[in-house]
């Protein structure tokens, strides 16, 4: 019974939702590869300095979430499609942008959404 792969308790009340996005993990598929990690750090950098910039305008600019979103989509499908298999003996693109490396950057790129209460 704890071995049982089946999550029918953690499936979603939304048929739309149920329908297009499984419940169950799939161990294969990477998240932390060299693309999550460098689009991640860059995207954050990219973010905080934006937002600590615009903080100090009287109409500060305000960074949504879904720009975060397409950033990082659009950069790990340019990297999954243009980088190198190996490079030094070390693998830096394992295959296609997966999911869970585009949940790891947007994790990494939302920490530098907000501006540091400290500056003010």
């Amino acid at each position: 019974p704890l071995l049982n792969n089946s999550n029918d308790d953690e499936q979603s009340p939304y048929e739309e939702v149920a329908v297009n996005i499984s419940n169950k993990d799939d161990p294969a598929m990477l998240c932390l590869t060299f693309r999550s990690v460098f689009i991640g750090i860059l995207l954050t950098c990219l973010m905080s300095f934006t937002a600590q910039f615009f903080d100090y305008r009287t109409s500060p600019l305000d960074i949504n979430i879904g720009l975060i979103i397409l950033l990082g989509y659009m950069l790990g499908e340019f990297m999954s499609n243009f980088l190198p298999e190996k490079l030094f003996n070390m693998t830096i693109n394992p295959g296609s942008f997966s999911v869970k490396e585009h949940t790891l950057i947007t994790i990494m790129a939302t920490s530098g959404i907000t501006t540091s209460y400290i500056i003010q």
